[in-house]
């Protein structure tokens, strides 16, 4: 065999050695990717207090999960419980972010479902934008598919990883039948630990071992403590949608019987911002009594229309009433209203939760209003 020859497969061979350790190593980060999505939302938790009886401080532990970038994190209620006869102002809750030694994080109760064993807790402070678990769908995931698991057990060192299947959908009676049972082992301190599937979607909360049998807590019974976070989601959202939230779209008509000139406004979202008063700028072209074509000039302001008539919590109608008699008493000489082109500027008000309300202006569109009649 020739020497170019041999140059030639020994090139192929480092070529082949090439793409077999870029796709390794490209499937171990993809393998390993659904548990960093989760370690990284993932808290050590310390809570210790005085018991009632002896003034003696206790101390337990447990795992939770972040799930919301302001400091929100959502673990068992059992950690507060097993502390036994506590005095309250004595507790103390404390937060390590990914690791054992990891700075500490003072943490405050904020609510709890004692029936599925279920607690939230709240960093402090609460500026900073933590790193979060997601969520996934329990009743989606095949029983015959992999589940994972991380958490803290106090006798390791450090978080351990788990992985298990469902064995059944039905916990022990008469208190447990909301858990789901796996082949997790958990230990003291894994409690709280999240139990998501191999795209790093969070299904559950582990609770504990019975048996041979660790059980988790679905995510769909955490959804009352949980509705918050939406609810702050869906502000968020909108507060990002803001151009859709004073989005008014304006029209005109034209009481004959009345002399009523109404100003009315569809909003593009229903609710907050309301409209509290409008400003009107109007140019009046018409003609004059000898039929010269005239025009108010400068234009007609009215400031401050307030009150409007709601016709829903997305309508409303401000009236500019004697219409006809105001554009008289502006001594231009009008016989016949041509056309008025009207600039609505609308002061928008709205209330949010710990503030005042906040009033701004903005010139939204130009309307034109035909107008015709005779003495």
């Amino acid at each position: 065999m020739s020497w170019e020859s041999n140059r030639i497969k020994s090139f192929a061979v480092i070529v082949l050695v090439f793409f077999i350790t870029a796709f390794t190593t490209d499937s171990n980060a993809q393998d390993d990717s659904h548990h960093d999505l989760v370690s990284r939302g993932l808290a050590h938790l310390t809570v210790r207090a005085q018991l009632k009886e002896n003034g003696k401080v206790v101390e337990k532990q447990a795992t939770g999960m972040v799930v919301s970038r302001d400091g929100l994190v959502l673990t068992v209620w059992h950690l507060i419980k097993d502390l036994g006869e506590v005095v309250p102002r004595t507790v103390n809750i404390e937060a390590r972010l990914g690791s054992k030694v990891a700075p500490p994080i003072p943490a405050a109760l904020i609510d709890a479902s004692i029936t599925t064993d279920l607690l939230l807790l709240k960093l402090l402070p609460s500026s900073a934008d933590y790193a979060t678990i997601r969520f996934g769908s329990p009743t989606e995931h095949q029983d015959t598919s992999q589940l994972f698991s991380q958490g803290f057990p106090s006798s390791l060192p450090e978080k351990r990883l788990l992985s298990s299947k469902i064995r059944t959908r039905f916990g022990p009676l008469p208190s447990g039948f909301y858990l789901w049972g796996t082949g997790f082992t958990f230990e003291d301190g894994e409690s709280g630990s999240p139990v998501y599937n191999d795209r790093g979607e969070v299904l559950g909360i582990a609770k504990g071992v019975e048996g041979s049998t660790g059980y988790f807590i679905p995510v769909m019974y955490a959804e009352s403590l949980l509705s918050q976070i939406r609810l702050k989601e869906i502000r968020d959202e909108m507060r990002g949608f803001s151009h859709l939230r004073t989005q008014l779209n304006w029209r005109l008509e034209y009481d004959q019987g009345k002399d009523v000139l109404n100003v009315i406004y569809e909003k593009t979202i229903p609710g907050e911002p309301h409209v509290a008063y409008i400003n009107l700028v109007l140019v009046i072209d018409g003609y004059d009594f000898d039929q010269e074509r005239i025009k108010l000039s400068p234009s007609w302001q009215i400031n401050r229309l307030e009150k409007p008539s709601l016709r829903s919590d997305s309508s409303g109608v401000f009236e500019v009433k004697d219409f006809k008699h105001q554009v008289r008493s502006k001594g231009e000489g009008f016989a016949n209203i041509r056309d008025i082109e009207i600039d609505v500027i609308p002061f928008i008000q709205a209330t949010d939760i710990g503030s005042k309300a906040v009033a701004s202006a903005t010139r939204l569109r130009k309307a034109r209003l035909e107008l015709e009649y005779e003495d």
